[in-house]
């Protein structure tokens, strides 16, 4: 997976905000980024090159192993988005031990979103101060 922020935008001051951005995403972003903490269930979408293919990354990013989310609220953005490109839902952990151990508290939640979990690579701070 490789994640891109060539063109970004923060906005984004309420709920409401947030998801008028998502309603109406501009083509020229691949990286938003709301300006308050406002959102359910997600921290920000990313456009994401999964397999060679384009898709957005509902992302959150979290610590915990055991971890929860609204269904309904993550099948909601769904409708937004899924004239644009496919999407999924990931679930950010800051290393492979956490990644391995993950779970959802509900351990099959009812969405159309399908659901991962990913962990940031151990080397890529490392590697970005080398840049």
């Amino acid at each position: 997976m490789t994640f891109r922020s060539n063109s970004y935008l923060i906005k984004g001051d309420s709920q409401a905000e947030c998801e008028r951005v998502i309603q109406h995403w501009p083509d020229t972003v691949d990286y938003w980024y709301p300006s308050s903490r406002s959102l359910t269930t997600i921290d920000c979408v990313a456009l994401l090159e999964i397999n060679g293919h384009d898709e957005f990354g509902l992302l959150q990013i979290t610590r915990s192993k055991i971890h929860k989310i609204d269904p309904e609220y993550l099948d909601k953005i769904s409708k937004w988005l899924s004239p644009h490109r496919p999407h999924r839902y990931i679930a950010v952990v800051p290393n492979k031990d956490i990644c391995d151990e993950f779970r959802l508290d509900k351990a099959d939640p009812d969405t159309v979103v399908p659901l991962y979990v990913a962990y940031v690579d151990d080397r890529f701070f490392e590697q970005l101060m080398n840049e």
